[in-house]
């Protein structure tokens, strides 16, 4: 009940009409969000039988929570074999002209229906296989015990290198909040492989287990640093989606490693024993973070339009804010740029960076306006290069619509007509635009340097063939 609701939210966001429309970079983090919710709760509604009032096992946590990673990978292993096969399949006889099984097989029904029964099939398969999956466990918990030294000495090396290098390196990299958040979690997981349900001996000899520690202890720090280059990128760029979520990683990375320095610190025994004690918290208070993330009390859309929205006022933001309000933050967006054309119609008011940003979407041509409404194209190029323009080319007094893209590597480009419907189709091309430097490109469509040639060949068409006579 409490995911479908969710997904409810989730879907209302968008479009009140419960018409799914979702950017897909916020589409795939929220799924991965609800994903990790029910993966944090699962372990305790199956240890719910052997809780002491509100006090869970901790060994039923333990074996719930490896069990159901391990199962999840064994199920989406058998997928994938099974799709090898499949593909595989279709292959071998389309060498023989027989597209079939191509048909077949590689549509939409057959996928949506297969894949939910193979991976099914590959949960059930773990359940009824406990030794596979306790082998499997067994394995994957002596390699956090063989890799855990090698990441306590990258996070001493690294924290030993700061003073001589400085932090100004660290900030220079576009990703140094993802690198120092992969190895915060990767040395939380590998400490917990390491103490399991604490009743195992997990003390290393003594030359093995000072680094370790001093390792463990230095977590903190990797937190601390982890959360200040988030808050610059935060402060330069404005809060996104991403970085929202970025930001709960962070708190919860760094309570984590909060919680194994104190484990170190203390000389309980078994070697880290207040992991047992303070986990289960940790994990029902991540997930509330993932529960209330996916509703209006703590929206990652609301956060982040509010902060783009307050960078445009403030004469700090640039296209990719203006972007990420129309195109890439739902509902809350588009309440915001609706505010933001209103405050046009006093334009003395406003900065004058915001001025010139809105000024190239207002003269808009209205096909091309109505292509942007359709499809979200500038959601994915919110830097400067990509260009729109609307033109007719088979003189019906209909424009179609020109997309061109530079921000890549290479030029991408499309042509787009209205259907009698009103919806817009992605017309067939040949050739590109790549034989152009991307600048030079943009300088001729801006300046109208180009021209409309009639095809030398009419098209051969019989039935539903097509023939295409070229050069």
């Amino acid at each position: 009940m409490l995911f479908a609701a969710l997904a409810g939210w989730f879907a209302w966001q968008f479009n009140r009409r419960w018409e799914l429309d979702a950017p897909y970079g916020f589409g795939f983090v929220s799924a991965l969000a609800l994903g990790l919710l029910l993966y944090t709760l699962c372990p305790f509604v199956q240890a719910w039988t052997t809780r002491r009032g509100w006090r869970f096992d901790y060994h039923a946590l333990y074996s719930h929570a490896w069990n159901n990673a391990l199962m999840l990978l064994l199920a989406g292993l058998l997928v994938g074999a099974f799709w090898l096969l499949i593909w595989l399949w279709s292959a071998l006889f389309g060498m023989l002209g027989i597209d079939l099984f191509e048909r077949l097989f590689l549509n939409r029904t057959f996928v949506s229906l297969s894949i939910p029964m193979v991976f099914a099939l590959g949960l059930r398969v773990g359940l009824e296989r406990v030794q596979v999956i306790d082998a499997l466990r067994s394995v994957l918990l002596g390699l956090c015990r063989l890799l855990l030294p090698m990441s306590s000495l990258i996070i001493l090396l690294f924290l030993v290198s700061l003073p001589f290098t400085g932090l100004q390196p660290l900030w220079q990299t576009r990703n140094a909040t993802a690198i120092l958040l992969s190895l915060l979690l990767a040395q939380v997981l590998l400490a917990n492989g390491v103490f399991q349900d604490g009743r195992q001996e997990s003390r290393y000899p003594r030359p093995l287990h000072w680094p370790i520690c001093l390792g463990l202890l230095g977590l903190p720090v990797l937190a601390g640093l982890a959360g200040y280059a988030l808050w610059l990128r935060v402060d330069q760029y404005g809060l996104t989606v991403e970085r929202f979520f970025a930001i709960l990683i962070t708190l919860v990375g760094a309570l984590y490693a909060l919680l194994l320095a104190v484990a170190t610190l203390r000389r309980a025994q078994p070697w880290l024993a207040s992991l047992a004690l303070g986990n289960p918290p940790l994990a029902l208070f991540s997930a509330a973070l993932l529960a209330l993330s996916q509703t209006p009390l703590l929206s990652p859309l609301e956060f982040s339009a509010a902060s783009q929205y307050q960078r445009l006022l403030d004469g700090r933001g640039d296209k990719s804010a203006l972007d990420q309000l129309r195109l890439r933050l739902g509902e809350p967006g588009q309440r915001r740029y609706q505010a933001l054309e209103a405050l046009m119609e006093s334009p003395q008011d406003v900065p004058a960076s915001l001025r010139e940003l809105m000024s190239p979407h207002s003269l808009l041509a209205p096909e091309a306006q109505a292509l942007l409404d359709e499809r979200p194209l500038s959601g994915k190029c919110l830097r400067p290069g990509c260009f729109l323009m609307a033109l007719d080319l088979d003189g019906d007094g209909q424009d179609e619509v020109l997309w061109v893209d530079t921000t890549g590597k290479w030029p991408q480009s499309s042509l787009f007509a209205r259907e009698q419907d009103g919806h817009w189709r992605r017309l067939r091309t040949q050739g590109g635009l790549g034989r152009l430097p991307p600048g030079e490109l943009l300088e001729r469509l801006r300046e109208g340097r180009f021209s409309l040639e009639p095809l030398r060949y009419p098209v051969l068409r019989i039935g539903e063939a097509s023939l295409y006579p070229m050069e």
